[in-house]
């Protein structure tokens, strides 16, 4: 924020969920149009945690800029807490509020494989194990259903919600709705527009992210912040993911497919009444 003291200042865009979704994607890309600044560090986490206490020093992850007509931010852990959604309306009623969300089964997949990166699950432990343990947080996190009504209905035409498949199949088409939402300028989609910066690798990429990028995002987070956008950073994130492959998506049994299936039976009807519904592949198949 700059030295100038701004009394009523309040952040008006919220990228509220959901985790492994393309949040951090989405984040760079709302960043990259000249009329929103988005807070420099991603996942602030205040809503549903500290609020309304340390608000001056939450309003310190923001830079102020007269051209700006949005100073968003994008945390993941907003979407599980029900009493968020009041929160952020009671802070601040002309919010706009964005979710980006993503077949249910392939978000959970993914998120799966991504903890193991992170070291949060033992590479020896199974898909079958995480599904008998009651209301896993990695299942819990695909069921939509629980908690994004309550901020569709509380933000109406302040809402928009989209998926992960539907925006990077045409990227140019949800950029330029993401504008007409925010009433923007419309610009171009920027050349990494379709550039995840949250790649899950195969289980060697996950051995090398472990020991050399992770001690790094937990102990210097602002030089991690920084590496995410570096051209060395991109280019070894390549080549490890061409080197070890993607993370096994495909590669488990009919048994646990039906059974993914039958469990977000309910969230796929709810994705449907959203009009998120993805006709190019069933909605039960799992993709890499």
């Amino acid at each position: 924020m700059t030295d100038a003291i701004i009394t009523d200042f309040k952040a008006n865009l919220f990228v509220v969920g959901v985790n492994k979704a393309g949040t951090t994607w989405l984040h760079g890309l709302l960043n990259s149009h000249p009329e929103i600044s988005m807070s420099k560090t991603k996942e602030l986490n205040y809503f549903g945690a500290e609020y309304p206490k340390n608000l001056e020093k939450y309003h310190q992850n923001f830079t102020i800029n007269n051209r700006v007509k949005y100073y968003g931010e994008s945390s993941t852990s907003y979407f599980r807490n029900q009493d968020v959604a009041a929160q952020i309306l009671e802070y601040n009623p002309e919010a706009k509020v964005i979710v980006m969300l993503r077949d249910p089964v392939n978000r959970l997949l993914s998120h799966f494989f991504f903890c193991k990166q992170l070291g949060e699950i033992p590479e020896k432990v199974t898909l079958d194990e995480i599904l008998d343990e009651m209301d896993h947080p990695i299942v819990r996190d695909s069921h939509y259903e629980v908690t994004i009504p309550e901020h569709q209905e509380l933000f109406i035409d302040s809402f928009y919600a989209n998926r992960l498949e539907i925006a990077l199949s045409d990227p140019d088409k949800f950029w330029i709705e993401i504008q007409q939402f925010l009433n923007l300028e419309e610009i171009p989609l920027p050349e990494e527009g379709t550039d995840s910066k949250n790649v899950t690798g195969g289980k060697g990429f996950r051995y090398v992210y472990r020991w050399t990028i992770q001690p790094i995002k937990e102990k210097q987070p602002e030089l991690y912040e920084t590496l995410l956008d570096s051209s060395f950073l991109k280019f070894s994130r390549k080549a490890l993911i061409s080197l070890f492959g993607k993370a096994e998506k495909d590669s488990f049994p009919i048994e646990i497919k039906e059974r993914l299936a039958q469990e977000f039976d309910v969230t796929y009807r709810y994705l449907d009444s959203l009009g998120l519904s993805w006709k190019k592949k069933s909605e039960k198949e799992i993709s890499s």
